[in-house]
């Protein structure tokens, strides 16, 4: 996974995230992936045929499924940790719980899920 400063660095391949599609850095299937990503985090009205083809050409639908939930997961909670103007790393203080890397988490997002509901503040998770 990389981090902010790989994307300032031309030697990293974070570098060309912005031209994935042009870049030679990126694999088919990660491409793929990426525009998956942009379709659901931009428009989903960008996922056509042509996209859906794709996907299913490289994926499984669990791995899709998993993908999805992941890209959402992660965009959602950052919209939302935006919205509650913090700082890196004060969520995971306050619910004692280490946000884990995707590849920690391969197959586990149910179970993770749970896991960070049942750590929140209960005015949190009962919607108080």
């Amino acid at each position: 996974m990389g981090t902010a400063r790989d994307v300032q660095d031309p030697d990293s391949k974070m570098y060309d995230l912005d031209n994935y599609m042009e870049s030679n850095r990126f694999t088919h299937r990660e491409k793929i992936a990426l525009r998956y990503c942009d379709a659901i985090m931009g428009n989903p009205l960008d996922t056509d045929d042509e996209l859906w083809d794709l996907l299913q050409e490289e994926f499984t639908e669990p791995e899709l499924v998993e993908l999805g939930y992941y890209i959402g997961f992660i965009s959602g909670g950052q919209r939302w940790l935006i919205t509650l103007r913090t700082k890196h790393g004060e969520l995971e203080e306050a619910i004692g719980m280490k946000v884990p890397k995707p590849e920690e988490v391969h197959g586990k997002w149910s179970q993770i899920t749970r896991e960070y509901a049942e750590k929140l503040p209960d005015e949190y998770a009962k919607g108080s």
